[in-house]
């Protein structure tokens, strides 16, 4: 499978964060375009927690095509789980060059109103360039009251893009829409608790992140994952696999699961990439 390049090191200044999701220089050139793609015209689009990708003229998968799209003949186009789009928008980018449309809305940039939030302890700083030397993907092990909150939210004011917080119950996701406010002075959106207020920074739970995310999946670039350990569940994980964003962060104390699927999380959001 195609996989862009990894970023490495602390980063030495906020302004170090600010970089494009996605480049050209994140094409590893040991991938060659496959010939066939060169005579097509690929178009990219979200539809519904879902990738749909129309290749006009063939209904026969291309070589270059992975394992995790399938043929819809409904629509006549390939489909897949919004998830993916960050590699695959990467590979057909690749293959197709200048016949390659990028229908999928891109993430909008945040400009912080008032940022007031406090310097990050050693560790923290650990766990926050861990994160982003793992592609800006991965979950983040730390004890409760050690700080995970502040991680994220030092995280959203480096990268800059669009963001979806997912909380456990609504009163957690009332008390992030709260320090948003408070330490970076953005009136966030909220999905939830009988409100839908779409804002380029939103909080939701995760049971309305699950029926909402076929709305709302491709509006933000980094989605985070607070109390990770329910993600990997029979029906929260969709809000996971529906969304389009191609930074996750996952916010832990124990990762472990009795049934075992803290194995998902390298689908879902990314490996465990710093554990204190």
């Amino acid at each position: 499978m195609f996989r862009p390049r990894t970023a490495s090191g602390k980063p030495a200044s906020s302004q170090a964060w600010r970089v494009p999701i996605l480049t050209e220089e994140n094409i590893h050139s040991a991938f060659p375009p496959h010939p066939s793609s060169l005579a097509l015209t690929a178009k990219l689009v979200f539809d519904r927690g879902t990738l749909l990708l129309s290749l006009p003229g063939t209904s026969t998968p291309p070589e270059f095509i992975l394992d995790h799209w399938h043929w819809d003949g409904r629509v006549r186009a390939w489909r897949t789980s919004a998830i993916y789009y960050s590699v695959d928008r990467a590979q057909l980018r690749y293959e197709f060059r200048s016949k390659f449309i990028d229908a999928v809305a891109p993430s909008p940039r945040v400009a912080w109103p008032a940022v007031n939030l406090p310097a990050l302890r050693t560790e923290q700083e650990e766990a926050l360039a861990a994160w982003r030397a793992a592609n800006v993907r991965g979950v983040i092990v730390m004890p409760t009251g050690t700080g995970k909150t502040e991680v994220a939210l030092a995280a959203m004011e480096r990268t800059r893009v669009s963001t979806l917080i997912v909380a456990p119950v609504r009163e957690l996701m009332h008390q992030w829409h709260h320090r948003i406010f408070r330490k970076l002075g953005y009136d966030a959106g909220i999905v939830g608790d009988s409100l839908f207020n779409l804002r380029p920074v939103t909080v939701t739970t995760y049971d309305s992140a699950y029926l909402h995310m076929a709305e709302m999946g491709d509006k933000f670039g980094l989605i985070i994952f607070d109390e990770a350990h329910h993600l990997p569940g029979a029906t929260y994980r969709e809000s996971a696999m529906l969304s389009a964003a191609p930074f996750r962060m996952g916010l832990t104390a124990t990762p472990e699961r009795a049934d075992g699927r803290e194995r998902d999380f390298d689908l879902l959001i990314g490996p465990i990439v710093y554990r204190q």
